[in-house]
């Protein structure tokens, strides 16, 4: 799919963030992902996260915040959603431990799909 044609993500996330758990600081939110939401962020640009043992977690977010700050100028707080992914997965009980990020090439949030309906969204970090 090509960037010109991706949905940005107000339009393909506003009704499932309506409906999550939110954490205080309004930086995560916990999203129940419906499947034709899930399609379309398939077109997205994506890469696995090793949610195995905490430091594969922290491994392979630091992977994906290295990209996303040399490629589209935004990032995220590694230690923060490390933290949380980990943990996620052992509380839905995930095996294999894993997620994939989807994002997009503008500085907007990051969406963890932890299984088939569940997924972790996490505001960018921009950095001056």
């Amino acid at each position: 799919m090509e960037s010109k044609n991706l949905p940005g993500f107000k339009e393909l996330m506003g009704r499932e963030l309506e409906r999550s758990i939110m954490d205080p600081t309004h930086v995560m939110a916990l999203v129940r992902v419906e499947e034709h939401v899930r399609e379309k962020l398939e077109g997205l640009e994506k890469m696995e996260i090793d949610l195995s043992t905490k430091s594969r977690t922290i491994t392979g977010l630091t992977e994906l915040a290295t990209l996303l700050k040399v490629k589209y100028g935004y990032t995220l707080d590694v230690e923060l959603v490390s933290s949380s992914l980990y943990h996620l997965s052992r509380g839905l009980n995930l095996y294999p431990c894993g997620a994939v990020a989807h994002y997009w090439p503008d500085a907007s949030p990051v969406v963890f799909l932890l299984d088939s309906e569940i997924a972790l969204v996490v505001a960018p970090k921009i950095e001056e």
